[in-house]
């Protein structure tokens, strides 16, 4: 070949393989820098998340790897901050995403609404996400207005089907006693008509604080600062007729004077422990129940003991309580097993010497024992009966609190209600 045509052909493969690829790299992170990508990249984030998104910085560090730098996702309408993310890497991978957070910050306040918007954007829309999703945190910070709780290894897998859009994610505690991962499963069922939500948490061996989950059921907030959970539940989260589900789980550290407070006209207190050996909810209502009460060191008003040898015929051992009903008794114990469902309420009390049905005693006198035997079952009704109303009159006051255990409790049957129907 003659030398000019090398010269030629060097020169043109010069420019090929060097100057253009070349070219083609600063070309495009001076792209990647510019403004509109990153306003396009937020926009893209957005339409898939359903909030808001700002981030100060894009990168490509190598080919299919997306790096973010601070990370902020807000609500739009309030502009509140939902979480924050120091730094976030996505590695697009051929079977799956992947994306690690460093330095995550959760609002305490925001977390339902963060899951809603979860639930709503992604679970609901089959095929959101065209391949599987995991998200993997070191470290996650729960900011509360009580003081932030740090949850480790923390993993998000998500995956999507034409039938099933399914979330698992697991996480530890180690500041919280958390020895085991918690788990949770999030499964959204599309099959029309009627598309369903089921979940599933699992504690495992770990003792979960209620505090934590009291951004969905913030009732548990009535059940004092150092309430547990241990156990596991399942079921539908929501249908048009009402909340289903079962589960096995305890609950301990209960401040039973803080989740009474003045909702009810009593005084009891103590620790407490509550062990649902099984539980049913059926259209949003208690159906069965079948576990333990224990409270320790505890006081009950004279109101509460009255009420509890009145409407459940618990049986005093010694002279019936007198004086003032906001006298309190001391007790060192009381334990009952008990099983409620449609058919009603039994009550069953522990051996202690000479008697094998004490419910309530102390050092030296047993206070209630268990029910007659020709009393049991008992109407769940009793229960309301005993909590809301503590003088002799048989209607029970309509108030809210009333209203929340009516529609909690099994519902009996016309012949077990506690006053005259009219018939």
């Amino acid at each position: 070949m003659h030398v000019t045509n090398q010269r030629l052909l060097c020169r043109v493969a010069f420019l090929v393989l060097c100057v253009l690829p070349t070219l083609g790299v600063i070309g495009r992170i001076v792209a990647h820098n510019l403004p509109g990508y990153r306003s396009t990249l937020q926009s893209e984030l957005e339409t898939k998340l359903g909030v808001g998104v700002a981030l100060d910085g894009v990168s490509h560090p190598r080919p299919g790897i997306l790096a973010i730098k601070q990370l902020r996702l807000f609500d739009q309408e309030t502009n509140q901050t939902l979480a924050t993310v120091e730094n976030t890497q996505i590695a697009l991978l051929a079977e799956k995403t992947v994306a690690r957070l460093q330095h995550v910050t959760l609002d305490g306040q925001s977390l339902k609404k963060c899951f809603q918007v979860f639930h709503d954007q992604t679970l609901c829309i089959p095929n959101q996400l065209t391949q599987p999703f995991q998200l993997d945190a070191s470290q996650v910070v729960l900011r509360r207005e009580t003081g932030d709780n740090t949850f480790n290894d923390v993993h998000l897998h998500y995956n999507s089907l034409a039938n099933r859009s399914k979330a698992t994610c697991t996480f530890q505690a180690v500041e919280l006693g958390l020895v085991g991962p918690v788990s949770v499963h999030v499964t959204r069922h599309h099959q029309p008509p009627t598309p369903l939500t089921t979940f599933a948490l699992h504690t495992h061996q770990s003792q979960l604080p209620c505090s934590t989950l009291s951004s969905f059921l913030p009732f548990l907030t009535r059940w004092g600062a150092d309430c547990t959970f241990n156990g596991a539940v399942w079921g539908v989260a929501h249908t048009n007729s009402g909340w289903q589900g079962e589960g096995a789980f305890q609950l301990a550290n209960i401040d039973l004077q803080q989740g009474l407070g003045d909702r009810f006209p009593h005084h009891w207190s103590g620790q407490c422990q509550l062990q649902c050996d099984q539980v049913k909810i059926t259209n949003g209502r208690l159906v069965d129940l079948r576990g333990a009460v224990v409270v320790r060191n505890g006081q009950v008003s004279n109101s509460l003991l009255q009420a509890a040898s009145r409407e459940l015929h618990m049986r005093q051992n010694a002279s019936p309580v007198k004086g003032s009903s906001d006298a309190l008794t001391e007790f060192q114990e009381f334990r009952v097993d008990l099983q409620l469902n449609q058919s009603g309420l039994e009550l069953r009390g522990r051996r202690r010497p000479p008697y094998e049905d004490v419910v309530m005693y102390t050092d030296t006198e047993i206070i209630l024992r268990e029910p007659d035997p020709k009393h049991q079952p008992l109407p769940a009704m009793k229960l309301v009966h005993m909590m809301v109303n503590p003088s002799l009159n048989l209607l029970v006051p309509a108030t809210r609190n009333t209203m929340q255990l009516l529609r909690f409790l099994p519902v009996p049957n016309s012949s077990e209600l506690p006053w005259p129907t009219g018939e």
